[in-house]
């Protein structure tokens, strides 16, 4: 018979295991809120206003997380994607209304998205054009999307994740003012000038996007059918959704919610403070003016000749 240590032990290791196993939809679009173009909106932040933007991580935390659980308890107790679900409750102008301003806003963010890898595969790789690095982005990433199975696909998404911990590690390595950063999360230096308003709105509606909104919803029925919790989509939703979903799997998702949002705003800080230490340190407040020689040298305290 265990021992009442080992006990306890066993039942801390079981629950760890248990969040570990539910994490998937949150967790994947919490990761993808730090998407390129968002990495260089919080680096901009950074560089520009040093710790003064910090706040913003915590603050959107409840907000994000609030938002993303509303969309995956739709998907979950209807079966369905929000698309769907807008056709069925609602005029069809307000689907094609929202269809419209959600194309527009996606087809702007992959846009970004795709111009900032491109950009950084250029600035590691010089003898790759940055046009032809575009292609190949665009190529892989259709590639993938077509040919690979959705629960292949997920599971390859769910450990990419990890590679967010790199911007942890850089912040560690950068002689960050911590007692000025904590400080500045909790206790806001809020500045009324056009430039600080600005960059506020950049990073919540990077933060908080509409994209993110349709694919938890989505990402949840696709998670249910490949369970065999819930039956195949129905286009027209006149055949009703077999749903087996208990009080549990509300729990689960609710856990996948809250942690893959808590990753998203801890990866968005330590972005934010990383670039504080070094280029905002460096007085190269503004990052779309440096040119890759002064880049190299605001970085040489943390990567050296590397």
């Amino acid at each position: 018979t265990p021992s009442v240590p080992a006990r306890k032990a066993g039942g801390k290791e079981s629950r760890v295991r248990h969040i570990l196993s539910v994490l998937g939809p949150g967790v994947i679009t919490g990761a993808s809120d730090d998407d390129p173009s968002g990495i260089g909106t919080y680096s901009v932040a950074g560089a520009q206003f040093g710790y003064g933007t910090v706040w913003v991580s915590l603050v959107t935390y409840p907000l994000s997380a609030a938002v993303q659980e509303v969309c995956a308890r739709i998907g979950l107790v209807t079966g369905h994607g929000l698309a769907a679900i807008i056709k069925h409750y609602f005029p069809r102008w307000v689907l094609y209304v929202v269809a419209f301003l959600l194309v527009a806003a996606n087809t702007l963010n992959i846009g970004a998205d795709i111009e900032a890898m491109a950009g950084s595969i250029h600035l590691v790789l010089p003898v790759v054009p940055t046009a032809l690095a575009a292609l190949l982005v665009v190529a892989l990433t259709l590639t993938l999307l077509v040919f690979m199975s959705y629960k292949t696909y997920s599971k390859y998404l769910k450990w990419l994740a990890l590679v967010l911990f790199s911007y942890m590690i850089v912040a560690l390595l950068s002689h960050v003012d911590w007692g000025l950063a904590l400080k500045s999360l909790v206790l806001p230096a809020i500045q009324l000038d056009s430039g600080y308003i600005t960059t506020l709105v950049a990073i919540l509606g990077t933060t908080i996007s509409p994209y993110m909104f349709f694919w938890q919803a989505n990402m949840e029925v696709e998670e249910k059918i490949a369970s065999g919790s819930i039956t195949s989509p129905d286009p027209q939703m006149k055949r009703p959704r077999k749903l087996v979903l208990g009080r549990r799997a509300m729990n689960d998702m609710h856990i996948d919610i809250n942690v893959g949002m808590f990753y998203s705003e801890l990866i968005m800080f330590f972005i934010i403070v990383a670039s504080a230490a070094t280029i905002y340190k460096a007085g190269a407040k503004d990052v779309g003016q440096l040119d890759l020689a002064a880049i190299a040298e605001v970085l040489r305290p943390l990567a050296g000749d590397a």
